[in-house]
């Protein structure tokens, strides 16, 4: 027996013992409907606006980042602020009419993702940056 050989069973029989090929089974798993991060729907209104508003949340900071990043000019960067805070009052209306009887059911939820994606496309508007990202998608290609 060559040296190779020899290391790769000692590998095989250490990790059968100490249960390495059990815990790679798919039984520790979570089946695909509850994935974590996932969202079931119908859910509580509470919920589901607490979970729109860290995306609000998020959806400013990543802005202001960008604008930082780019150098954004200080009347640009007034003019993209009232796009957010316009959208985000959207996204909030949606949220809430959603959530009105108490429960948000998913065809409900695609009207608040509507609003994030047309609040995301002015913005993007705004910035100039739809082509720039389409540039970046195709490696350059124009």
């Amino acid at each position: 027996m060559s040296i190779f050989t020899r290391i790769a069973s000692v590998l095989v029989a250490t990790s059968i013992a100490l249960g390495v090929a059990p815990a790679m089974a798919d039984e520790g798993k979570p089946n695909k409907e509850h994935r974590e991060g996932k969202k079931n729907f119908p859910m509580k209104a509470d919920d589901f606006k607490a979970g729109i508003a860290k995306r609000v949340n998020g959806l400013k900071t990543r802005v202001e980042a960008r604008m930082k990043k780019r150098n954004v000019e200080a009347k640009k960067q007034a003019e993209v602020n009232k796009i957010v805070e316009a959208g985000i009052k959207e996204i909030n209306a949606a949220a809430d009419k959603a959530g009105a009887d108490g429960v948000v059911t998913k065809d409900e939820a695609k009207t608040v993702r509507e609003a994030f994606k047309s609040t995301r496309s002015k913005i993007h508007k705004e910035l100039g940056e739809k082509n720039e990202r389409k540039a970046r998608r195709h490696h350059g290609k124009k």
